[in-house]
């Protein structure tokens, strides 16, 4: 009678055994935090890409691991888009570096953009920033509203003939 009982148990084993490598495939919370803040991006019209640091070198700053692109593209119609070059900015600690074609009227919009950001660009295309996902909904929001600042301090200086 214990034979059946053991044997029971050696297949419930050897059945744990081949699906333990399973749970590999099952999202940790942090993942699942993640997709929830890129689904909710794109939700709002992001396109999220992986990419490197404005004016890479990877002798000298290499990109960060899980760095992230969140970006869309201007809301301005075609008719009044005109070619002002890209923009870009770097935080350096506190501080925000003025890259590729930055601007002063600029710098407002930029220091609005919260502490997770890394990097920020804007173009006659898109806007965008570069960080490490470290937020929330709310980030989210304020990269939003920072965004649409630089969107709008951009069509000032278009605007302005500058």
């Amino acid at each position: 009678m214990g034979a059946p009982h053991v044997i029971w148990l050696f297949i419930a084993l050897v059945v744990l055994v081949a699906l333990a490598p399973l749970t590999h495939f099952i999202p940790t919370k942090a993942q699942r935090r993640i997709n929830a803040l890129r689904d909710l991006a794109r939700a709002q019209g992001y396109q999220v890409e992986f990419r490197k640091l404005p004016g890479h070198d990877p002798d000298f700053r290499p990109s960060p691991p899980g760095l992230i692109f969140y970006g869309r593209r201007r809301r301005q119609p075609d008719s009044r888009r005109r070619p002002g070059g890209r923009h870009q900015y770097l935080r350096q600690g506190q501080e925000w570096l003025r890259r590729e074609g930055g601007f002063s009227a600029m710098d407002t919009r930029i220091e609005a953009l919260p502490e997770a950001i890394l990097a920020a660009e804007i173009d006659a295309e898109r806007v965008g920033v570069y960080w490490l996902e470290e937020g929330d909904a709310a980030t989210l929001e304020q990269i939003a509203v920072a965004l649409a600042g630089m969107e709008q301090a951009l069509e000032e200086r278009q605007l302005a003939g500058l």
